[in-house]
């Protein structure tokens, strides 16, 4: 075990290469509280695994401690990004079914987008403090959303602003729960 719920095992080492790092066991036996700190990492991929937890702050940061690794997490598993302002997911990104995103922007004033190339969430996207659309014309930062999460669930929790615009393509989600979040739907697109 590496970390706590209360406590994450805070991991500054510098990571790098093309190999995977793992977070948590294949198994799941063993539950696992990383984050990562250190901006210089320059590795290619991690996976959290079953009852693994990875967490990152400063998202908005030009420089980051995931940096352009791929991100992959598994069922029961959960990375949570936090950002203090308005940022991009651009990573490539796949989260599994029964899996969890956890994302904030320090407001429901700052924007939250996903670049949408190589990115899907089948699992449970759990937006806090962050503003989010879905939908709008094609090529949109809202239809890049919508497309990331056509097969997730969107848990719009406290702080949490969620656009629905309309445009060109249905917008789509398996669920929606407002736990403390905002939902604005839009009539006409971004």
């Amino acid at each position: 075990n590496f970390g706590e719920e209360s406590a994450f095992g805070v991991l500054d080492n510098l990571l790098r290469g093309a190999g995977i790092y793992y977070v948590g066991d294949v198994e799941g036996e063993d539950a696992a509280y990383v984050q990562l700190t250190n901006t210089g990492n320059s590795f290619s991929q991690i996976v959290v695994n079953k009852l693994g937890h990875l967490f990152v702050e400063d998202m908005d940061a030009e420089k980051t401690a995931l940096n352009n690794a791929n991100l992959t997490v598994a069922a029961c598993g959960e990375a949570t990004l936090n950002g203090g302002a308005a940022w991009t997911l651009t990573n490539t990104l796949n989260v599994k079914e029964g899996g969890a995103l956890a994302i904030s922007a320090g407001g429901a004033e700052n924007v939250f987008n996903f670049k949408g190339t190589n990115q899907s969430v089948n699992g449970t996207l759990l937006l806090t403090d962050a503003l989010l659309t879905l939908g709008g014309q094609t090529d949109s930062n809202g239809a890049a959303n919508a497309g990331v999460l056509a097969n997730a669930t969107l848990n719009a929790g406290e702080g949490s602003a969620v656009h629905i615009a309309t445009g060109d393509k249905a917008q789509n989600l398996i669920g929606l729960a407002l736990n403390g979040g905002d939902l604005v739907i839009l009539v006409s697109g971004i």
